[in-house]
């Protein structure tokens, strides 16, 4: 049970960090399918910055950058349905 509940919870942490990060695209004018891995780490290393609830997941010993990088390059480039809209 714990276990599915730590899942839920970064699932639900990953699609809130997508829907930040295409606000963030918007506000720096980039597009969505041109962002790179250096655009991925500046957006990361705001929400370091701010301290942002937003990384408070468990990364079972992987960099935090590299899962958030993972996923939002992913989600740009596939455009599959997983990601969210809003």
């Amino acid at each position: 049970m714990g276990r599915r509940r730590a899942s839920t919870y970064q699932t639900q942490r990953k699609l809130l960090i997508i829907r930040e990060w295409r606000r963030w695209l918007q506000a720096q004018s980039i597009d969505r399918g041109a962002a790179t891995a250096r655009d991925t780490l500046s957006f990361f290393c705001e929400l370091e910055d701010k301290r942002s609830p937003l990384l408070k997941f468990q990364a079972r010993g992987r960099d935090k950058w590299e899962i958030i990088n993972g996923w939002l390059l992913a989600c740009g480039q596939h455009g599959d349905g997983q990601c969210p809209q809003s």
